[in-house]
């Protein structure tokens, strides 16, 4: 109930500097000593009504097409956020290894979301199985090659290190990002060509394992031309 002046800091930056109207909503921060306001700073504007409705709709469209599916998805999509935010984020700030917290973690999304896909039976164990192989080989690249590149970490992140995390290993945090970040592609190629296989089971029960095989991999190959632009 308390009004303030608010500074607006202009850098010259078109990223950086927001520019605000009489009537708009900002995202301030307020400098305290006590109960006296040292200063108003305003950072952003105010999107989070807008940003829940476009959320809202996405699901309404996604339940209204996919039904049961649609649901499904939108419970993985919530439990993969509380994953991040409730058991990788605070693992990480504790000092756990990045890397191995990382692979943990992503392999226990990519079970729970591929299972309320398609629950717990052999099209589950292919799709779980193809995606974090492809996943520990993302894992490798990105610790061999953020030596061989000499790159070590991500934009900001060393402001970390000045707020009390001085033994944050940054470089294993960045490595964990590359197969993490990957891992939602890798795991919907693995839907993907699991799905597509056993339609073909499905509608051909009399062919061979090598032919569902070939099946499989002329799949991937055609998906690999699209998914390669993607990531």
């Amino acid at each position: 109930g308390r009004t303030a002046t608010g500074i607006n800091m202009l850098n010259g930056s078109l990223e950086q500097d927001k520019l605000f109207a009489p009537g708009d909503k900002a995202m301030v921060v307020v400098s305290c000593q006590g109960d006296e306001i040292l200063s108003v700073t305003m950072t952003d504007h105010y999107r989070i009504g807008k940003e829940a409705l476009l959320a809202a709709v996405f699901a309404v469209f996604l339940i209204l097409f996919a039904g049961r599916t649609g649901v499904r998805a939108i419970v993985s999509f919530v439990l993969t956020v509380l994953m991040l935010w409730k058991v990788l984020v605070p693992l990480y700030l504790k000092g756990w290894n990045p890397i191995l917290v990382g692979l943990a973690v992503t392999l226990a999304l990519t079970l729970l979301i591929i299972a309320l896909v398609y629950g717990f039976e052999r099209r589950c164990a292919a799709a779980v199985s193809g995606a974090f192989l492809g996943i520990l080989v993302t894992c490798v690249l990105g610790i061999v090659f953020t030596d061989l590149f000499q790159i070590h970490v991500m934009s900001y992140s060393e402001s970390l290190l000045y707020s009390g995390y001085q033994d944050l290993n940054l470089t294993q945090i960045f490595m964990a990002a590359i197969f993490i970040g990957s891992s939602g592609a890798v795991m919907d190629l693995a839907v993907d060509i699991t799905s597509a296989v056993n339609e073909v089971v499905k509608k051909r029960p009399d062919i061979s394992r090598w032919e569902a095989v070939r099946s499989g991999m002329n799949v991937g190959r055609a998906a690999m031309g699209t998914m390669t632009t993607t990531l």
